[in-house]
């Protein structure tokens, strides 16, 4: 009997030694945080703009949160980089359907003067260049403008899920204030 207490005495010993020595282990002994970021019970909780499991990965324009980048406007991908404007630039055969004609053209599409404006050159085919405000990483509106020659544009449209055709529907009003409501359909060059 004295060896039988004895014998479950050290398995009680035995026992609760393991549940100490499990109780003590390092949950972040594993686990490498990058980029300041520190680890907290087995998890990386990262420095401001920086995220992913090891904190690698770097929100280069918007904002880092546990779950991801939250891009600024006019980015987006995983870490921010992809430029929206880059999306539409680039040199298109036009081709555009109005009320008085069908009308075609070359236009060339840049990058505007902020990180959410375009610019097309040629526009309507009256050698005139148009900002188009980005308003999505695929659409876009053309706000009200005024060319040399008094005519108005105002208008919108987006680009397809290729890169290659961008569609718009845009209204041109003339000095006289006769309009013209006009589909163009910009096709890559």
């Amino acid at each position: 009997m004295k060896k039988q207490i004895l014998n479950f005495f050290s398995i009680g010993l035995l026992a609760t030694g393991l549940m100490m020595f499990n109780g003590c282990s390092d949950p972040c002994k594993d686990v490498t945080c990058e980029n300041g970021g520190t680890c907290d019970e087995g998890t990386c909780t990262c420095a401001t703009d920086y995220y992913g499991d090891d904190c690698s990965v770097y929100c280069v324009n918007g904002t880092g949160t546990s779950s991801g980048c939250t891009c600024d406007t006019g980015y987006e991908g995983t870490d921010c980089t992809t430029k929206w404007q880059d999306k539409f630039t680039g040199t298109f055969n036009v081709s555009d359907q109005c009320a008085s004609g069908t009308y075609t053209y070359q236009s060339t599409v840049t990058a505007g003067g902020t990180d959410t404006e375009i610019s097309f050159s040629n526009f309507g085919g009256f050698q005139v260049s148009i900002t188009g405000t980005l308003t999505s990483s695929t659409a876009f509106d053309i706000l009200s403008q005024t060319d040399a020659s008094s005519r108005n544009f105002v208008g919108s449209g987006s680009i397809n899920t290729s890169g290659n055709t961008i569609t718009m529907s845009y209204t041109v009003t003339f000095s006289d204030n006769t309009t013209d409501d006009c589909t163009g359909t910009f096709t890559r060059q």
